[in-house]
Order: structure tokens, then sequence, then C-alpha cells
């Protein structure tokens, strides 16, 4: 029973609750007690004078004022409604439960379709030769022109189906396997919009997508481990927990993207635009992230060891925490970033813009353990190295 019928079935209750002990008050209602009285009137001779006199009897008696079966069948007359409306509560659940069954099952079959004439339109390009050898030209070079209309038609196609998917991590795996198995992942997506679409848990290992609109996708726990996502836009893209490790994402744009937990070691973000992105605790170990923009980047706990942060605008960015051994710096500007408790550890400052004093000593970690300029040394009363 729904919660709409489970309030209707109580407020019925108390209204008869309620009706009762109103009604038990009123003795016309005949759910009180009712009073039976009766009178007599007798004569006798009065023994001391002789003469006749009446005597008046009074008897009253009380029952109550409704039997037995009086009572059930006023309790039968109530549980009426109530009976009615469960019975119609429980249709509707039926009726409910009978759709939502039938609905799924045909938006299971309408997936299943999508996806065996997906597979049948690009078989068929592939098991005709003028068209195979269209599909499949320059696939070595990732050739990303649109100029080809045999790998529009394929692209808009993957694209289609993979919308469609959308919310369907097994069927959209099968296509991207597909894709994989025919050697098509390397050039398909490439300069498509995918924007909107779920693809978390996809597998999208060493797919190109470069110049690909994915913003306000969906990629949690994706794999795109050597993924090309070169010039991407990545706006507002969730890549929570995602693999993507040795990806190539230079020149992507990664406003208000998502990025936590997400793996990036290996990782060429050279050219990025990170700014303000949230990369706490975020691993970038050995990525490449040089001439990046990550002003007022949050990266505190971030594992930037052996990272290439060469030419990177780094200012105001917080790097509290942040893993710095073997990171170099060189050239890149840190005006304002906070480095509090920041392993230093080997780190090359040399030529870094905006380094300070303040930013460094007895607040970074292994402060007197990194490279830095000459000026700075001395400021620091190091020595020369």
């Amino acid at each position: 029973m729904n919660k709409v019928n489970k309030w209707g079935a109580l407020l019925i209750a108390l209204l008869s609750l309620s009706l009762f002990l109103i009604l038990y008050h009123f003795e016309w209602s005949g759910f009180g007690e009712t009073s039976n009285k009766s009178v007599s009137v007798e004569e006798a001779v009065n023994p001391k004078n002789g003469k006749l006199i009446k005597i008046r009897k009074e008897i009253e008696s009380f029952q109550s004022g409704k039997t037995l079966w009086d009572w059930l069948m006023l309790a039968g007359t109530l549980a009426i409604p109530l009976v009615i409306l469960r019975f119609q509560s429980a249709e509707k659940d039926r009726d409910a439960i009978r759709a939502e069954i039938e609905s799924k099952e045909a938006s299971e079959n309408l997936r299943e379709k999508a996806v065996r004439d997906y597979f049948d339109r690009i078989a068929n390009l592939l098991v005709q030769k003028e068209y195979r050898t269209e599909l499949l030209v320059n696939e070595d070079l990732n050739d990303l022109r649109n100029d080809n209309p045999i790998k529009e038609v394929a692209r808009i196609n993957t694209v289609i189906v993979l919308r469609r998917l959308r919310n369907d991590t097994e069927r959209q795996n099968q296509v991207l396997d597909f894709l994989r198995s025919a050697k098509l992942s390397k050039f398909m997506l490439a300069n498509s919009n995918l924007s909107g679409t779920n693809l978390s848990k996809t597998h999208l290992d060493e797919a190109c997508l470069a110049n690909v609109d994915l913003s306000n996708t969906d990629l949690t726990e994706a794999r795109l481990f050597k993924a090309n996502l070169s010039r991407a836009n990545l706006s507002k893209v969730k890549f929570l927990g995602a693999d993507l490790r040795s990806a190539n994402f230079s020149g992507a744009n990664f406003d208000k993207a998502y990025l936590r937990d997400a793996n990036l070691n290996d990782s060429n973000l050279s050219s990025a635009n990170l700014s303000k992105v949230d990369l706490s605790e975020v691993k970038l170990s050995k990525a490449n992230l040089s001439s990046a923009n990550l002003s007022g980047a949050k990266l505190n706990k971030a594992d930037l060891s052996g990272a290439n942060l060469s030419d990177a605008d780094l200012s105001n960015a917080d790097l509290s925490g942040a893993n710095l051994i073997d990171t170099n710096f060189n050239g890149g500007n840190v005006n304002g970033a906070n480095f509090t408790n920041a392993d230093f550890t080997n780190a090359d400052f040399r030529g870094t813009k905006n380094l300070i004093l303040e930013q460094v000593k007895n607040v970074a970690l292994n402060w007197d353990k990194a490279k830095y300029d000459l000026e700075l040394r001395n400021q620091l009363n190091l020595p020369e190295g």
C-alpha cells in the first residue's frame, strides 16, 4: 500500500473512533446504556384504619444499547471502505510493478537492438574492400581529418550508440572493445562531441579522443591508459578514481574538472588549463606539466615527485603537504604559492620566478636540500652548490 492509501486508511479509522466517542454520550444514538422503566399500581387495605390505599411501584433496568451482533454489523460496515481502499491500492501497486518491468524489458530490448544494428553497420563497412580502405587509411598516423565521409559516417554512428547506451556500461564497453579489436579506436572518436555522456567505468585505453568535446561527461573510474586527449574540452568532467596514466592531455581544458583520486602518473599535461582545479592528493608522479596553467590550483598533498613543472604558472597555487621530491620548477611562476610542509628534497627551483625566502625557509620540509638560484641560496644561508 502506498503512503497516500496508508494515510487514508488511518484517517478513516480515526474518524470512526472519534464518531464513536462522541455518540457514546447521547442516549438516542444507541451506543451507551439504555434504561427500561416500568410502573405498576397495587391496591391494599390499611390495617390501621381499614381504608383502601393505592401503592405505586416503579422499576428501572439498564441494558446495553447494542447487542454483539449490532457491534459486528457496525464494524463490518466501517471495514468495507478500508477493504476497498486496500484492494484498490494493491491493484495499483501490481499495475505499477508490471508497468515498470515491461518498461525495463522494452528499454533493454532497445539497447540490445542499438548495439546489434551498430555492429552490423560498421561490419558492413569493414567487409567491403573500398569502404574498408577508406576507413582504415592512415590509421597508424591517427588521421584526424574530417574530409573522409566513410570515417565520418562511422564516427557519427559510434557517438550515437554511446549516447543511447547511457548508464549501460556493459554494452558501452562492448562497443569500445569492438573498436579496439577492429583497430578503429585510434581515430574513431577524434573530433567528436560526447558532451554530457555517461562513460563511467568504460575502457578507453589507447583511444584517440583528440579535440573531443567531453564537457560535463562522467568518466568516473574509467580507464584511459595511454589515451590521447590532446586539446580535448574536459570542462566539468568527472574523473573520480579514473586511470589516466601515461595519457596525453597536452593543451586540454580542465576547467572545473573533478579529479579526486585520479591517477595521472606519467601523463602529459603540457600547456593544459588546470587553473583553480582541485588536484588534492592526486597522483602526478613524473607527469609533464610544462607550461601548464595551474594558477590557483589545489595541489595540497599531491604526489608531484619527479614531475616537470618548467615554465608552469603556479601563482597562488596550494602545494601544502605536496611531494615535490625531484620536481623541476625551472622557469615556473610560483608567486604567492603555498609550500607549507611540502617536501623539497632535491627539487629544482633554479630559474623559478617570484620564489621568496618566506615561502621556503622553515615553511617547507627539507627546504635546505633543494636547488636554488645563487641569490636565494645566499638569503637562505646555504653554501654554494
